[in-house]
């Protein structure tokens, strides 16, 4: 059963990449896509390189993540990740303006509003956009790292 669905996977892959023109790579639980300009688009459960030094309230895990590649040279990066665990919507949210300040970021916006907090930090050429929403249980943190080198 498995071998039938791996070949399943398989040619629909092919038919996709030959209808869009677009390269289709999966390696483990990672799946890329490139078009035909260069740009490409990652998906994972793993933290994006780019988000692993990126700073969580202690005891929240990464539950997603993925990245993207945009531009014909790499020029502009996006990296997304998804954190989840227990804690108030208040003490993430003073955990973020805190800590994000001491590693040198910029806190451009702050929205708190009732189940959700929003905020935007730039570094240099990076932007930050950290949204942390409060569940039934657990609290969801889901962060937008941003980088757009100069052209």
């Amino acid at each position: 059963m498995a071998f039938l669905l791996t070949g399943c996977q398989q040619a629909t892959q092919k038919a996709v990449e030959q209808a869009t023109g677009v390269q289709v790579n999966q390696k483990g639980e990672a799946v890329t896509v490139k078009g035909n300009s260069g740009e490409t688009v990652t998906y994972s459960s793993q933290v994006p390189d780019d988000l692993k030094g990126f700073p969580a309230p202690q005891g929240f895990k990464i539950s997603q993540g993925g990245g993207m590649v945009a531009g014909s040279k790499g020029s502009d990066k996006m990296a997304v990740a998804t954190w989840q665990g227990k804690g108030s919507l208040q003490s993430v949210s003073d955990f973020y303006k805190k800590t994000m300040v001491d590693q040198g970021w910029k806190q451009d916006l702050a929205q708190e509003m009732g189940e959700l907090a929003q905020f935007q930090f730039s570094k240099g050429q990076n932007q930050a956009t950290v949204i942390v929403t409060s569940g039934k249980e657990d609290l969801t943190i889901q962060v937008m790292l941003t980088n757009t080198a100069t052209k």
